[in-house]
């Protein structure tokens, strides 16, 4: 009895998530000539929403998201693509994902650790969401 009930008045769906936290690829982003040259690090979360409920009754790798393969997709985007801006970055990633997967909506986290600018900070982060509906309007 998975997915949608009824609880009085309201009907409701319960979100079913995965998510992949802080992988971690090297690639060549960024407006500054030196991470054009030599790169840099970063680091990736990424949440998928859509029903599990098949998958939950199956037990079959068919009726899910392979882990494996989103992580494959994700790496791809990161290592053989330049872009000037992790929005970019972020948002090529998440055109790759609904292509591949279409998942109801997603959150992607990029941050880049050794972002070039004067100052004391841990990272940058660019977080960007979306349903499967902005994408498919954004195409």
């Amino acid at each position: 009895m998975f997915g949608k009930f009824t609880t009085g008045l309201i009907e409701s769906r319960s979100v079913d998530k995965v998510t992949l936290k802080n992988m971690v690829f090297y690639g060549y982003h960024g407006v500054a000539e030196q991470e054009k040259i030599l790169g840099g690090k970063f680091e990736v979360d990424l949440e998928l929403e859509f029903d599990m409920t098949t998958a939950m009754r199956t037990d079959r790798l068919k009726d899910t998201i392979n882990y494996e393969e989103l992580y494959r997709i994700v790496a791809e985007v990161v290592t053989k693509s330049k872009c000037l801006l992790i929005e970019t970055l972020s948002g090529n990633i998440l055109q790759a994902v609904f292509q591949h997967f279409h998942p109801e909506s997603a959150c992607i986290r990029v941050r880049k650790p050794n972002a070039p600018i004067k100052g004391v900070l841990d990272n940058v982060e660019v977080e960007i969401r979306r349903t499967r509906k902005e994408m498919a309007a954004a195409a």
